[in-house]
C-alpha cells in the first residue's frame, strides 16, 4: 500500500488517490466498492453522493426487505451516464458513508493545503 493514499475506508470499500497521481491538476480519487472501481473528480464524487442520497431517501422497501433488507432493490446512478450500480439497502447506506466520507476527507485536505497546513498523506 506505499503506492497510494488512503482517503477513507469502511465495511464496503475504500477511497484513495495513487501517489503518481498526486502531482497531477486534476485531482481524482480511487472510489473502489465490491467488484466496481470508479475514478472520479470531486464534483463526480459530489454528483454520485446526490444520487445515492436520492434512493436512499426514496428507498420503498418491499415487505420481506423491511426485515432484513437484503434484496438488491435498488438502482443507483453512477456519474457515468452508461453505468449504474444495483445494489440492497445495506450495501447502499455503506456507500452513503464511504462516498461522504471520502468527499469530506477531500475537503479537509483542500482547506488544510489553502492554509498551508501539512498532513501525512
Amino acid at each position: 500500500m506505499n503506492h497510494i493514499n488512503v482517503l477513507y475506508n469502511n465495511d464496503l470499500g475504500i477511497a484513495f488517490k495513487w501517489k503518481k497521481d498526486l502531482t497531477k491538476e486534476e485531482d481524482r480519487v480511487q472510489l473502489v466498492f465490491k467488484d466496481n472501481g470508479l475514478y472520479l473528480t470531486e464534483t463526480e464524487l459530489k454528483y454520485f453522493s446526490a444520487e445515492i442520497k436520492k434512493n436512499y431517501k426514496k428507498a420503498n422497501l418491499c415487505n420481506a426487505c423491511i426485515k432484513n433488507k437484503e434484496c438488491n432493490t435498488l438502482l443507483v446512478q453512477s456519474p457515468c451516464p452508461q453505468i449504474s450500480f444495483a445494489m440492497n439497502y445495506i450495501d447502499l447506506i455503506k456507500l452513503k458513508d464511504l462516498v461522504e466520507g471520502t468527499i469530506n476527507q477531500v475537503q479537509l485536505k483542500s482547506i488544510f493545503k489553502t492554509l498551508n497546513i501539512q498532513t501525512k498523506s
